[in-house]
């Protein structure tokens, strides 16, 4: 944002030499107050964008998201290797769950 600013302004003041009243054309106190004022866009800017990607939004897909777990249920999500999904299975069906879903990594 900083560098933007100073761009945009040292740019528009070189290439428009506008001589108001034997200042110089070069103004140090306009440049540095749109300086600031880029400098803080940029930094709204890229911190709305840093939360977007932080929070993955917008998200394409839901995954293994489930209506009911907005309610009165609880879920649980078990990744395993493919010769201990028996065994996580087992585990779970012992605790008596409503369903149990099996669901591929590259699905979601």
């Amino acid at each position: 944002g900083l560098s933007i600013a100073i761009l945009l302004t040292v740019g528009t003041q070189v290439s428009t030499p506008l001589v108001t009243g034997g200042k110089p054309i070069l103004a140090i106190p306009p440049t540095a107050i749109i300086a600031f004022e880029g400098t803080m866009l940029g930094a709204i800017v890229f911190t709305v964008l840093g939360i977007l990607f932080e929070s993955r939004l917008p998200r394409s897909g839901l995954g293994l998201y489930d209506r009911r777990l907005t309610e009165s249920h609880i879920g649980v999500l078990v990744t395993t290797e493919e010769a201990r999904i028996g065994a996580a299975e087992q585990a779970l069906q012992s605790a008596g769950p409503v369903e149990i879903k099996r669901e591929n990594a590259g699905e979601g």
